[in-house]
Order: C-alpha cells, then sequence, then structure tokens
C-alpha cells in the first residue's frame, strides 16, 4: 500500500527553513590565542633564565677551581720560601764557624806554636786536607878536607876573623844585652898569629929547595 507524505509537507516541496541561511565559517586555527602565546613567551623566559643560572653555575664553578689552584701555589710558593730561608740559615752559621776558625788560625800562625785548633764541630775538613810536605832541614856544613895545611888553616883564619867583625859591626849597630864586645887586644894578637905564621910558612918554602 502506498506511503504518503509526512504530515506538514506537501508532496513536492522543498525542505523547510530559510532559503538564503549563509553557513559560518570555521574558525581558523592558525590565528593565535592570547593565553597561548603568553604561556610561549613564559617557557621561552623560563628556558632563558635556566640556561643562565647554569652558565652562572659553570663560572662559579671554574672561578673557585682557579681560585684554589693559585692558593696551591701560593702554599707551595711559601713552603719552598721557608725551606730556602732554613737552608740560608744553615748556611750562615757554617760561614761565621769558618770564619772564626780562621781568626783562630791566623792568631796560631802568628804566634808560631805550630798547633792548629780543632776545627767546629759542623766543618768536615778531611776531604780539603792534603799532605804538607816535611820542613826543610838545615843544610849540613861542607867537610874541610884542607884543614891541616897551613896556609889554609891561615885562609880559614882570616875568613873566621872577617865574619867576626861583620858580626861585631851588625851587633854594634843592633845591640842587645847579652852581647859583650871583645877587647881590640884579642884582634891584634890573632892578626900578629897569622902574620908570625905566614912568615914561617915562607921561610919553610925558601928552606925547602936549599936541603934539596
Amino acid at each position: 500500500m502506498p506511503m504518503g507524505p509526512p504530515s506538514g509537507q506537501s508532496p513536492g516541496g522543498s525542505p523547510s527553513g530559510p532559503p538564503n541561511a549563509s553557513i559560518a565559517p570555521a574558525p581558523s586555527s592558525s590565528a593565535p590565542e592570547p593565553g597561548a602565546a603568553g604561556d610561549g613567551r613564559k617557557a621561552k623566559r623560563e628556558l632563558s633564565q635556566s640556561k643562565r643560572a647554569a652558565q652562572n653555575r659553570a663560572a662559579q664553578r671554574a672561578f673557585r677551581q682557579r681560585k684554589e689552584g693559585y692558593i696551591k701555589k701560593l702554599e707551595q710558593q711559601v713552603r719552598d720560601y721557608a725551606e730556602m730561608e732554613q737552608t740560608y740559615k744553615v748556611v750562615q752559621a757554617e760561614n761565621y764557624a769558618l770564619r772564626e776558625y780562621v781568626i783562630h788560625l791566623q792568631s796560631r800562625l802568628i804566634d808560631t806554636q805550630g798547633e792548629y785548633p780543632p776545627p767546629p764541630p759542623n766543618v768536615n775538613l778531611s776531604q780539603s786536607s792534603a799532605a804538607q810536605p816535611p820542613p826543610a832541614s838545615a843544610p849540613e856544613p861542607a867537610p874541610n878536607p884542607g884543614v891541616g895545611t897551613p896556609l889554609e888553616a891561615v885562609a880559614q883564619a882570616v875568613a873566621g876573623l872577617a865574619a867576626q867583625e861583620q858580626l861585631a859591626e851588625s851587633q854594634g849597630r843592633y845591640p842587645s844585652p847579652e852581647y859583650k864586645p871583645e877587647p881590640r887586644d884579642e884582634d891584634s894578637r890573632t892578626v900578629d898569629e897569622i902574620n908570625r905564621q905566614l912568615h914561617q910558612q915562607s921561610e919553610e918554602n925558601s928552606a925547602r929547595p936549599a936541603d934539596v
């Protein structure tokens, strides 16, 4: 059985509604919303602040490291200077001891005692000291083989007389309380004896060819 049109509608008619009604356009998704823009700026601001804080922390960490390194370097220099000061004091004390020892040695050498004071306990002179050569002995007097001949005896007597005269002159210039000059009679007697010996020797030499 055929179905009729619904009630309220005529067959073949258009649906009810205004014919000129336009459809509203959909809102554009690209248009920024005020709330979303504020959130973006806030996020960027927070990111920049956190980045700046991280940079500040890194800079502070590097500064602390440099400061600690510089402090350690200064402490090492202070220790080195303290060691140098102790070494300088030791060297200075040794220098004073050596100076006093040298002065003592000079005084002993001036006194010509031949004894040297012991070195200070902190000075070792065993390595630097060399073997001292033995002192030179006085030359032995030369033997006089021709003492028995009269001429040589006379020559020796004359030489001894000249030496005595020189000694007397030198002692006369620098007199000493122990020196006592000999009388002139002994000198004249010695000259007479020398002349007598020379005369006897000449007579013997002149008498020998006559005997032959």
